[in-house]
């Protein structure tokens, strides 16, 4: 996901209350594509174990560390 504002939308924050939605969104919308696979796969092992949380929740991935928001 590259939209962060779902965790500033209060609509869009309660469906993913509602749902309990397990999201990650990248921290800048202006990373080429490349940029972003390398994001993720640089932080894989670090978004293999938040997945064992149980929702919801919500992540940025950033250049250094995964940031939870929710």
């Amino acid at each position: 996901m590259k939209d962060g504002n779902v965790r500033k939308n209060p609509a869009e924050r309660q469906a993913v209350i509602d749902h309990s939605v397990r999201c990650f969104s990248l921290s800048k919308k202006s990373m080429t594509g490349e940029t972003m696979a390398a994001l993720f796969l640089k932080h894989l092992d670090s978004i293999v174990e938040a997945c064992e949380e149980s929702g919801p929740f919500f992540y940025t991935i950033q250049q250094r560390k995964l940031e939870r928001r929710l």
